[in-house]
Order: C-alpha cells, then sequence, then structure tokens
C-alpha cells in the first residue's frame, strides 16, 4: 500500500514539474521570438560594413526586401543584431537611408 501511495505521489509530482517546464519554456520561446522580430526592411540593395563607417570593409550585401533587427543608431548607421533570412551577418551596420520601419 505504501508503494502505491509513493509511486502516485512521484507520478503527480513528475506531471506537475513537467508541466510547469513546458510553461516557462513557451514563454521564453515567446520573449526570444519578441526580441529578435524585425523592425525594419531593406529598400535597396544595401552593404553591411564592419564599423559604422563607409570606409570600414564591407562584410555582405543585403538584398531589397530582406527583414532585419537593428540597434542603435551610430550615426546614420545602424547596428544589425538579426536579419531573418541570412543568419550569418551578425554584428555589423547598415545605413539608415537604406531602411524602412516596419512596425
Amino acid at each position: 500500500m505504501k508503494n502505491k501511495a509513493r509511486n502516485i505521489v512521484f507520478i503527480i509530482g513528475t506531471l506537475l514539474f513537467s508541466a510547469m517546464i513546458y510553461r516557462y519554456a513557451k514563454r521564453d520561446h515567446a520573449l526570444i521570438k519578441e526580441r529578435y522580430r524585425p523592425n525594419v526592411q531593406v529598400t535597396s540593395a544595401a552593404p553591411v560594413y564592419r564599423k559604422a563607417n563607409l570606409k570600414s570593409p564591407v562584410l555582405d550585401t543585403l538584398s531589397t526586401g530582406t527583414r532585419i533587427k537593428t540597434g542603435k543608431q551610430n550615426g546614420a548607421f545602424y547596428q544589425i543584431i538579426f536579419v531573418e533570412d541570412n543568419k550569418t551577418v551578425r554584428g555589423g551596420y547598415i545605413q539608415n537611408v537604406n531602411l524602412r520601419k516596419t512596425e
């Protein structure tokens, strides 16, 4: 009898713990998705610079219509946080004349 009660308590505890972990994972996923949601769109093909300077080396070029998440503005440039279509471009800078807000 004690073993049955112990097994039932263990199973209920496991189910409650699993439900709690699922809830936290679902909430974290929603927060991460919101944090990296693109806020601007590239209006014309634009080079991505290593630093916020036209003389800085070009890392890549983003095509028209690419949606990106930008960070702080640094003069005439925005820092790139996340590019929706190109997962390899991170941390570069793009000129703000090539961008249009999507929100």
